[in-house]
């Protein structure tokens, strides 16, 4: 008997000490992040526009030591003109862990991991720490969250949404507490976000927390005008040395960053990327799977809770998801990985939704039954969550592509003992782009005529059909294959 108390005891105090201990809870959320995201960081090529674009720039700018102007091609980049905060932190992983897919990739996952943890600690803060271990776990399993222009690609959109959740969490802190330091840090968050990507999800936050203020009703005790005040002297003060740095070689980069970036995707279709004002509805049916489902009715749940209760804490967050998501809906230019930075919010309400009914359930006659029953359903849920997400990984490998080509040994050797490479202009992708200045730097280009003039130290690297090399090889019969791989062709 007395060995059966002091067992149930320990238990007990084991289920209470993991209950109440935030750094286990963190633990925990950075292990079920990580095993979603690094084994998959390494499995495929680099994507071909953004994320070729963003490797391209942070390797032009080791090779060129220039750090103020991101280039591309060897020319300054114009087509995605981008503060240079991200690509300063793939620049330095090139240098610490060599110019690869993981250092390429390694900011987003760590982003995505620490925006799961902080979504945890806006979680507690709004309701209860349960509330912030659901919410997270919802965050890391939902399927953008992880996969393209988030958690496991070279794209920005993860340390976008990462700036959002933290300035969001510190200023939450802040109106808590009335503590100046909390405000500062989150303008700070605002202006590291700003320098990170760009202004759009840099000031998202910034007019989520203005408009709370207005609707609060502490408002009256709060100096607004002060507040923005030092919030604007903070973000000009972050962001205002590369803006004139970059400026000075080219007096009118500003009004083209504002211009292109901003102004064009708010008022026309940008590279093709129109759709209607519905259009992130339709999206976050993937994107947001499986959770959607507990999306929808939990908005509506928050939202009344919000004007019965006049809960504040709730007020931010739907701020949060409402304004992201009309300020991506009203511009013209769309894109599924711009509603990133609304997902912390999203799994905010889905977590509050849950925890909500577990509370009325609790206080039926059959409520523990009925609570137990739900919570291994959360379980169940959560679960296959993270299997979906895991196998969305393994659907979409690219193992035909020129990166794992020119890793085969007798063609790298080729291509470094080689003078010039003539490429054919079919491979002239933004990814092969990296893949090739990664491999011989500038000793490459890209032609749409296949000659037959070549010295000892050039070759020919073509994708094509096996007629078109016959054809080839008869016209130029002095040409000859030296080596091959699927249809990739070397021709010396």
């Amino acid at each position: 008997m007395g060995h059966r108390k002091s067992f149930k005891n320990i238990i007990k105090t084991s289920s209470t000490f993991w209950c109440n201990n935030k750094i286990l809870h963190v633990i925990f959320l950075i292990f079920v992040s990580s095993v979603i995201l690094f084994p998959n960081i390494n499995n495929n090529p680099v994507n071909s526009w953004d994320e070729a674009r963003h490797a391209v720039n942070a390797l032009e700018m080791i090779n060129s030591g220039d750090w103020v102007t991101l280039r591309f091609n060897n020319e300054p980049d114009m087509a995605n003109i981008k503060f240079p905060l991200g690509a300063w932190l793939i620049a330095i992983n090139y240098k610490l862990f060599g110019i690869n897919e993981i250092s390429l990739r390694l900011w987003s996952a760590i982003f995505t991991i620490l925006t799961t943890v902080f979504v945890y600690f806006l979680g507690n803060l709004i309701r209860s720490r349960w509330t912030g271990i659901l919410a997270a776990l919802v965050f890391i399993t939902s399927v953008q969250v992880a996969v393209a222009h988030s958690g496991i690609t070279g794209d920005y959109d993860a340390g976008a949404s990462f700036f959002v959740t933290l300035s969001l969490f510190l200023f939450l802190l802040f109106y808590k507490t009335r503590k100046g330091n909390f405000w500062i840090l989150s303008m700070v968050a605002i202006g590291l976000g700003i320098m990170y990507k760009s202004f759009v999800p840099g000031l998202i936050p910034l007019f989520i927390i203005f408009i709370f203020l207005l609707a609060s009703e502490e408002r009256k005790n709060i100096n607004l005008k002060k507040l923005f005040f030092y919030a604007a002297l903070i973000i000009i003060a972050i962001i205002s040395p590369w803006l004139i740095a970059r400026s000075l070689p080219d007096s009118s980069f500003l009004s083209k960053l504002l211009s292109f970036d901003y102004w064009q995707r708010l008022t026309s279709s940008v590279d093709g990327h129109g759709a209607p004002f519905w259009y992130y509805l339709l999206q976050m049916n993937q994107g947001f799977y499986p959770w959607l489902y507990f999306f929808l009715p939990g908005l509506i749940v928050v939202i009344a809770s919000y004007f019965k209760n006049k809960d504040e804490n709730t007020l931010l967050v739907l701020l949060w998801f409402l304004m992201t998501f009309l300020i991506f809906s009203v511009a013209e230019t769309k894109n599924y990985w711009y509603m990133l930075p609304a997902f912390p919010a999203m799994a905010i309400i889905v977590s509050l939704f849950y925890t909500m009914f577990l509370e009325t359930a609790s206080k039926s006659k059959s409520g523990k039954i009925l609570s137990a029953c739900l919570i291994v359903f959360i379980v169940l849920i959560i679960a296959v969550a993270f299997f979906y997400v895991r196998s969305f990984f393994y659907k979409h490998q690219d193992r035909d592509h020129l990166s794992f080509v020119i890793k085969q040994k007798s063609i790298e050797k080729e291509l470094l003992l080689s003078d010039m490479v003539v490429v054919s202009s079919n491979l002239g992708t933004q990814s092969n782009l990296f893949y090739l200045k990664r491999l011989l730097n500038d000793r490459f280009v890209f032609s749409s005529n296949i000659p037959c003039e070549l010295n000892n130290k050039q070759l020919l690297l073509v994708k094509a059909e096996t007629i078109f090399i016959s054809k080839y090889l008869e016209v130029c019969p002095e040409r000859k294959i030296s080596e091959r791989h699927h249809d990739y062709v070397l021709i010396k």
